[in-house]
């Protein structure tokens, strides 16, 4: 049996994915955990693709209160924070060499 496709998740499989430490960045005056949780349900449609970015925005606005330009900062910052994890670049290398279908 030939492996011929390969589905990684990306959040710290791929890339390190820490939103405590961006939230708290961003945030500092609330605990990261709980704002996260509070964020979570935009988040996932926003991951989704059911919503875009700056409707994320205005939701997080309207319903935590949040400052729109600390909000589009926090969007930065969970874009810009990601980084690949050791060895994931070269394994997406090799594997395509191979001609192995990727969906990350």
């Amino acid at each position: 049996m030939k492996i011929q496709n390969v589905i990684f998740d990306v959040g710290n499989v791929l890339v390190r994915w820490s939103p405590f430490e961006v939230i708290d960045s961003i945030f500092p005056n609330y605990k990261p955990q709980e704002l996260y949780q509070k964020m979570r349900p935009i988040w996932l449609d926003l991951n989704l693709g059911k919503i875009s970015e700056k409707d994320a925005i205005k939701l997080y606005h309207s319903i935590l209160g949040l400052p729109i330009n600390d909000l589009e900062k926090l969007m930065l910052g969970f874009k810009t924070h990601q980084k690949p994890l050791s060895g994931s670049t070269q394994l997406l290398d090799k594997l395509k060499k191979l001609e192995i279908k990727l969906y990350p």
